[in-house]
């Protein structure tokens, strides 16, 4: 070999070197991931209880009627009609935005042409 009779000790020292360096490392990198989780996990918990905090604010009245239409008298809808009335879920939210991103791509699709 090029380095006589001490490169196998050299060779051997290295990759103990190295092996000892990577381990150092991997030790480092998983202290920091560990804090890096649980400062994570905090941020979770605050953010959470501020949104509950916000949610419990706010109200779900209906909204002050318009003084335009106060003067004239409205007939009250019928039973079945109050009750097919959907609230406002986060299911049904989402489901108008999906549909309106679809007819959104479509209809670029068909301006693209």
């Amino acid at each position: 070999s090029a380095y006589g009779f001490l490169a196998p000790g050299l060779i051997l020292f290295s990759i103990f070197t190295v092996f000892a360096l990577l381990f150092a490392f991997e030790e480092a990198l998983a202290r920091v991931s560990r804090r890096l989780a649980a400062a994570a996990r905090a941020a979770a918990r605050a953010f959470k209880a501020e949104r509950i905090a916000e949610a419990r604010a706010a109200s779900f009245s209906s909204p002050p009627p318009n003084p335009a239409v106060t003067g004239r008298s409205r007939r009250a809808p019928r039973e079945d009609q109050v009750a097919d009335r959907a609230p406002r879920t986060p299911d049904r939210l989402k489901r108008h935005a999906t549909t309106r991103a679809a007819t959104k791509r479509a209809q670029s699709r068909k301006d693209s042409r």
